[in-house]
């Protein structure tokens, strides 16, 4: 969950890296951001999920594909304006490149659009997949 939190801090919020290596390790009882969601999380307006554990055959990479469904309302309060670019690059909001939008709908076609024409990293494909797979249990449907 803290592996999470500081992912979204860096690539959504556009913060500097939080995993210690700047000698300073996180406080995370007195860091807002974190309390946030995990009271979100707490009340029900977040949810996490694990979708398994995949292996790299060739370099033996493992990664732990997870989805995280979040209230609207709560995304709101806890985001605000998500940042255009971060240390790693650019956050996508549209697949036409509008600016303004607010996110890319959760649809069979996007998701194919993002892995099939996207550089895309195979343990993303693979979580997009599965999110999709299992999107009656993750939405509550």
């Amino acid at each position: 969950w803290r592996n999470m939190v500081r992912e979204y801090s860096e690539e959504l919020c556009g913060e500097p890296e939080h995993d210690g290596s700047r000698g300073t390790p996180v406080d995370y009882d007195s860091w807002p951001f974190y309390r946030a969601l995990s009271r979100a999380r707490a009340n029900g307006r977040l949810t996490a999920y694990c979708l398994g554990v995949g292996l790299d055959a060739l370099t033996l990479a493992a990664t732990i594909p997870t989805v995280v469904v979040i209230d609207g309302d709560a995304f709101d309060e806890v985001f605000g304006d998500v940042v255009e670019f971060n240390a790693e690059g650019v956050t996508v909001r549209s697949l036409r490149g509008d600016r303004s939008a607010a996110g890319i709908p959760f649809t069979e076609e996007n998701i194919d659009r993002l892995v099939l024409d996207e550089p895309i990293a195979p343990p993303g494909a693979a979580c997009l997949y599965l999110a999709w797979q299992h999107r009656d249990l993750l939405l509550g449907s």
